[in-house]
């Protein structure tokens, strides 16, 4: 979550450098990429090489990446590596030949990779593409080039990090965004002009998505800690909701935001946690403006939660 990372792809035709024409090393290339159990992957990427240059675009490739997307879900349970479709791999392997087509990604692509990313629980793989989109210029005359990252795209890379325990990353990745202040633009593969679709200027969204995918990766967590430190980053994020209210787009803490920590919390969710500043000698003063950190019993920090929201004028449902 520091800097920019450069977004590097291998050249395709690297290996015809090596003996051999670029066509052969393309279809070496093509045959590793493609390799799946999904036959709709394998026909969707046989498909695309019929296309003329011409018919190469992002509505092409966005729609590749759906497919892609559809298939790492329907064989993500598989037996063996050979079973299962490598969604991340083959998000990848999609820009790749992008780059080569010379075929610049538009937001919309960027967030079907991202969505790829974010499912499939890749987080180095979201904040690399995040800080390559952050770092893009596409007015320096490059022939190919990223888009700026809009608040959509943030919101999948925050999720990805959110799911992969990786918590700090994603509140720097949140904080990154109200620097930013980016578009507030929704980017959907689905839409029929591949267009945008415009919301307002609540951020809100964002900040309950982060809190979703804590609550989503601790329901199938296999350990008490990890459940603890889904709970950790969760409070984390409410609290810079409430500190945040009344600054620029609207970051308030909503009833969607009370009812998901609600749902993460329970006895050994907070045992953990507390366990955990024992152990790591965690208890600084400043840790203790969360709601988490001043009691020690569930159900005051549950008494508490509900006295917020009475207070910020929260509905409860």
């Amino acid at each position: 979550g520091g800097g920019a990372t450069a977004w590097t792809v291998p050249n395709r035709n690297k290996q015809a450098s090596k003996g051999g024409s670029a066509a052969s090393a393309e279809n070496e290339d093509n045959s590793n990429n493609n390799v799946s159990p999904c036959w709709q992957w394998n026909t969707a990427t046989a498909l695309l090489d019929t296309f003329a240059p011409e018919q190469l675009n992002n509505y092409a490739y966005a729609a590749l990446l759906k497919v892609n997307e559809r298939a790492m879900e329907e064989y993500a349970d598989g037996a063996s590596a050979s079973a299962r479709h490598d969604g991340a791999r083959c998000a990848m392997s999609v820009l790749e030949r992008m780059k080569s087509d010379r075929i610049s990604p538009d937001v919309v692509t960027c967030s079907a990779l991202m969505t790829t990313f974010d499912k499939g629980r890749n987080w180095k793989a979201a904040v690399t593409l995040l800080n390559a989109m952050q770092a893009s210029d596409s007015s320096d005359g490059e022939e190919w080039s990223l888009p700026l990252p809009n608040t959509f795209t943030y919101s999948l890379a925050i999720s990805a990090c959110a799911r992969s325990h990786q918590g700090d990353i994603a509140l720097t990745l949140l904080n990154q965004m109200t620097e930013a202040a980016p578009s507030t633009s929704i980017a959907s593969v689905d839409d029929d002009n591949h267009a945008n679709s415009e919301v307002s200027g609540n951020a809100v969204w964002v900040y309950n998505a982060a809190l979703q995918a804590c609550a989503e990766s601790a329901s199938g967590a296999k350990s008490n800690a990890k459940g603890g430190v889904h709970l950790s980053t969760a409070f984390d994020i409410l609290e810079k909701m409430e500190n945040n209210e009344g600054a620029g787009a609207n970051m308030s803490p909503d009833t969607v935001s009370y009812n998901t920590i609600l749902s993460l919390l329970n006895d050994h969710s907070f045992n953990a946690v507390k366990e955990a500043q024992l152990e790591k000698k965690e208890q600084e003063e400043n840790s203790t403006t969360r709601q988490l950190d001043k009691h020690d019993q569930v159900v005051d920090v549950v008494m508490d939660i509900l006295d917020s929201m009475k207070e910020r004028g929260v509905p409860r449902d």
